[in-house]
């Protein structure tokens, strides 16, 4: 598991070029997006990541209503980046109209998921999707140029590490880590942006059966990176963590961020383990830099 989850927004160069047919006639003009690697991302999305996205195109010379019935849907391959556009490839080259007055109007999404008109559906049982939304864009025949789409993480992440403090019996397996009642991302409604939550339910950031002696001295980061709804108005979250000698009641923790589980944001949440009971802290790290931390004993 990467120590570093690094990624504020993706960004993809919309590119295009015209070309000459034999004829003296115009060639379509392609929107063009370069190379990439295919692969659906299931983790949280890292600078040097390779990406597949969705994206959906309409054409109107009027005022674009994304609740009307796309022209084209397809997907794009690409490397993630935190600040430079990235050259991508299209799995279905499309092309802007041939009248300039009509515009095609762009929105893509990660995972690509499953596409039913203007909605977008994703398994996501165990929190460890990514989901990302890029705002539209819009281009025509004769503006073509500088187009990016600028992807935004959608969720809230939470990751673990664990150590053991004073008098802690470092003997002891650690067995499960799950958080309490967090609604995970299902889908997106593309006619209005709005992300689609499954019901609030436990997801275990970590869960081994057998357990594994990891709570020593020194911090080490455990299980996976789990990402849900985001709270955006004062929030507790509770964890509950077994070892193979204890299960520790649902331990809550806050953040600085005004109590909030804010979008885009990542809270690495550190679990010490004591004579007394577990000590939960949250400390924000790098999807969007700020500072955060709390503590509950």
């Amino acid at each position: 598991m990467k120590k570093m989850i690094f990624t504020a927004m993706l960004a993809l160069g919309v590119l295009a070029s015209c070309q000459k047919r034999v004829s003296t006639h115009d060639a379509p003009i392609p929107i063009l997006l370069g190379a990439g690697v295919n692969s659906t991302t299931k983790a949280p999305i890292t600078s040097g990541d390779a990406v597949s996205a969705g994206i959906m195109g309409w054409e109107t010379d009027g005022t674009i209503e994304y609740s009307s019935a796309p022209q084209w849907n397809t997907t794009i391959t690409t490397t993630a980046h935190p600040t430079t556009a990235q050259s991508v490839i299209w799995a279905a080259p499309q092309y802007y109209n041939a009248t300039n007055t009509i515009k095609t109007y762009m929105k893509a999404w990660c995972p690509a998921g499953t596409v039913s008109g203007t909605a977008v559906t994703f398994p996501n049982s165990n929190g460890q999707t990514d989901i990302l939304l890029a705002a539209a864009i819009s281009g025509s025949k004769n503006d073509n140029t500088g187009k990016v789409l600028t992807f935004n993480h959608k969720s809230t992440q939470v990751r673990f590490q664990v150590k053991a403090g004073s008098g802690f019996d470092k003997t002891s397996k650690l067995k499960k880590i799950t958080i309490n009642g967090v609604e995970l991302p299902v889908g997106i409604e593309l006619s209005t942006d709005a992300i689609s939550w499954a019901s609030a339910a436990n997801v275990d950031a970590y869960n081994n059966a057998v357990g594994e002696s990891l709570i020593q001295d020194a911090e080490a980061q455990v299980g996976e990176a789990i990402m849900f709804k985001p709270h955006e108005s004062a929030h507790t979250l509770t964890v509950t963590v077994e070892t193979d000698k204890t299960t520790y009641t649902p331990a809550s923790f806050q953040t600085e961020d005004d109590d909030k589980l804010l979008e885009g944001k990542a809270y690495l949440i550190t679990l010490t383990f004591g004579m007394k009971g577990l000590s939960v802290t949250a400390t924000v790290t790098e999807w969007i830099s700020s500072v955060g931390s709390g503590e509950i004993i």
